[in-house]
């Protein structure tokens, strides 16, 4: 332990700060740093003006980064995929409310003065008018979609929802080329219900997310197979 009024030399500040590196604070610790602080703000830490200027244009220019924002995108994707507390605390607060009259009145006005800078070209998921067009129903007919169910035990592969006699599943192109109808492009989604958003339609959003997803959970599943 360092006395107080000592000079520590670079060589000992290199070495406490490394020991240091990548150690968490505990609640109890932050809690007692923000106290002594609150207690003492002439000990607080002083930031010049110059640093704190400079402080705020890196930040401006890495939030301006097309990279830097994928990145973040990418690892708040992959933690809502694999941390079921994380995805709980961000839809806790939405799963079950239902929108007042009021709020959906609202939403009416809202989106019906906004309306045509959502349609086609407008909206976010525009990727050229895909969506119209056509299958080649002589491949994707129903046997094929019904071979695929059974392979997927009639199961939606995203949510474990089973497939109900008066609902059957989806069968989604995971490349989204309509054309492609391998069975190693194909997956079974649940579809539609009354009171639920299905998956089927959430893949419309982040589809490159998507097909990664899915094309991984294929290559698993051909694995296990094959044990």
């Amino acid at each position: 332990m360092v006395k107080k009024g000592n000079i520590i030399s670079p060589e000992t500040r290199a070495k406490m700060r490394l020991a240091k590196l990548g150690t968490k604070w505990t609640p109890e610790h932050i809690a007692k740093v923000k106290s002594f602080y609150a207690d003492h703000p002439e000990k607080r830490p002083k930031i010049s003006d110059a640093t704190r200027m400079a402080l705020k244009e890196f930040w401006a220019n890495r939030d301006k980064s097309q990279y830097e924002r994928d990145r973040r995108s990418k690892l708040a994707k992959d933690k809502y995929a694999n941390d079921a507390e994380f995805r709980s605390q961000i839809t806790g607060g939405r799963l079950g409310t239902v929108a007042t009259p009021e709020q959906l009145r609202k939403l009416k006005i809202y989106w019906d003065e906004h309306k045509q800078e959502r349609v086609g070209e407008g909206n976010p998921a525009w990727l050229g008018g895909i969506t119209n067009s056509p299958y080649d129903h002589s491949i994707f007919n129903n046997a094929l979609r019904e071979r695929i169910r059974a392979r997927d035990n009639y199961t939606c592969q995203m949510c474990g929802k089973v497939q109900m006699p008066h609902m059957k599943l989806a069968v989604h192109h995971i490349d989204y080329n309509k054309l492609n109808c391998s069975g190693d492009n194909l997956i079974s989604l649940c579809s539609s219900s009354p009171n639920t958003r299905c998956c089927h339609a959430k893949t419309n959003v982040n589809r490159k997310y998507w097909e990664k997803r899915f094309k991984q959970l294929i290559k698993t599943k051909q694995m296990v197979m094959r044990i």
